[in-house]
């Protein structure tokens, strides 16, 4: 079977809507893409342009964080009739709204995957106009940034290892070409991408300033946690690892990452008085959403005007304040919890998530703006704790993570089930509106997401777009 991705090519870069504002900034970037690769800062201009593509609304910017995988992950209740994820929510997937959302997500990812291609393929052919350790450096992230949009499309397209590591999934695409790529199986998909991420490693190891690599004091070189940076890596590793079960190796990169990353823990006075909600100090990756605030504003905002003639209150994101509480315990000392006591509004028996609120702009620097985290400092804890044999060692990493929250530790004595519940449990508080809890609940195959008991088999592997694909 093979599928075709249905995307133009030539001048791709150039057109695409979602990289508008990057191109804007330069008139000489309106050239084709032959040229555009001729210079440094052309190679550099359209590494940029694949960011911009991922910070779209169908993927980072909103469907694969803020909404539609959390909305999947029962986050919240838009049950309302004319909710705009109301089929999402019940797992309708034939129905046509969510038809559009997973193929917007579809569509979205393997545009920006094309872009990164293009990149990977004029870095081999003009490499001779970068500077050594710049093109390692692009080189490194490009592969980094591939290995990451496929092992999201296969966590959402393919079978978990558990359901059925074999079964066919998506394409890994690797070149720029009109021909049909050969599907593979989530366990081919998950071994190319190791396979990219471990070159992309070996390049950043060197050419990453955050790994003591050559600084220029260039802009390029600058927020490092916002690019696909040698950390981020490992820790992707430790998350793709685990994925196919490979705890040996997960527990590795994750105790590697804790042992280097510099961070920050967050503390109280960070998230009231610079309004830190993101706890950018303990980001590994993140990406800057510039125009994240209408969107934020629409999904966890009241509004005043609950009838849908005003058309707002469709595209409400909340939940009851009991459902919230029960998530966080806060009858058993959760409320102190910094993700339970800051993170979150009381409005009409309702609870709003503010985490990606922008109102107080003049405390947030640009250091605190727009940043939408995908990967945490914490998930590494979080692994590291499920890859360790000893309950006791494991308790202690999640002990770590908490401590930090605000919380006191767990009782002594808990055995590896309990471990792995607190584990489950530490998951669905930490990444709030971040899409990773759902990604949990299919590694794991549990048949409750919430309080929604589902059939693993017909919720987990979203179906392929049936205008995507061209089976052969």
């Amino acid at each position: 079977m093979k599928f075709r991705i249905w995307l133009p090519v030539i001048l791709l870069l150039l057109c695409s809507t979602g990289c508008k504002k990057w191109l804007e900034v330069s008139p000489r970037s309106q050239v084709k893409e032959d040229e555009f690769f001729t210079s440094q800062g052309g190679f550099q201009d359209a590494l940029t342009g694949v960011y911009a593509k991922m910070v779209g609304r169908p993927l980072y910017g909103d469907y694969l964080t803020m909404s539609f995988l959390d909305v999947l992950a029962q986050r919240y209740r838009p049950a309302d009739y004319y909710h705009v994820f109301k089929d999402d929510a019940q797992f309708l997937y034939q129905n046509a709204t969510v038809k559009v959302h997973i193929a917007d997500i579809w569509r979205g990812m393997y545009s920006a995957l094309v872009n990164d291609n293009n990149i990977l393929r004029y870095l081999e052919i003009n490499k001779s106009v970068l500077t050594t350790p710049r093109y390692t450096l692009i080189k490194g992230e490009a592969l980094g940034l591939r290995a990451l949009m496929h092992f999201d499309l296969v966590r959402m397209f393919g079978a978990s290892f558990v359901a059925g590591a074999d079964k066919p999934a998506i394409p890994y695409v690797t070149e720029v070409t009109q021909r049909p790529t050969e599907i593979s199986t989530t366990r081919q998909v998950t071994d190319k991408v190791i396979t990219d991420l471990l070159e992309a490693l070996s390049l950043l190891e060197k050419a990453d300033p955050m790994n003591g690599g050559p600084d220029d004091g260039s802009v390029f070189l600058q927020h490092r946690e916002g690019r696909m940076n040698y950390l981020a890596v490992k820790a992707l590793l430790a998350r793709v690892y685990l994925y196919k079960n490979d705890k040996v190796n997960a527990g590795k990169m994750a105790a590697e990452v804790i042992a280097a990353a510099k961070i920050t823990w967050v503390t109280p006075r960070q998230i009231t008085f610079y309004t830190d909600y993101t706890f950018s100090g303990e980001h590994l990756f993140n990406l800057q959403v510039i125009n994240m605030k209408a969107s934020v504003d629409a999904y966890f905002k009241y509004h005043e005007d609950e009838t849908y003639t005003s058309g707002k209150a469709q595209y409400e994101l909340k939940n009851d304040k009991s459902v919230t509480q029960r998530v966080f315990e806060t009858s058993s000392g959760g409320g102190t919890d910094y993700r339970y006591a800051y993170l979150f509004k009381d409005q009409s028996g309702f609870q709003y998530h503010i985490k990606f609120w922008q109102d107080d702009q003049a405390k947030m620097t640009l250091k605190y703006r727009y940043l939408m985290p995908l990967i945490r400092i914490s998930e590494m804890y979080y692994i590291a704790a499920e890859c360790e044999a000893d309950p006791a060692k494991a308790a202690a990493y999640l002990n770590t993570v908490r401590f930090n929250r605000g919380v006191v530790n767990l009782p002594a004595g808990l055995n590896a089930t309990q471990i792995q519940e607190e584990i489950r449990k530490e998951y669905q508080k930490e990444f709030f509106s971040e899409g990773q809890y759902f990604f949990y609940c299919k590694r794991m195959n549990l048949n409750k997401i919430g309080d929604k008991v589902i059939t693993p088999e017909k919720v987990y592997p979203l179906p392929l777009p049936d205008n995507e694909i061209d089976l052969r």
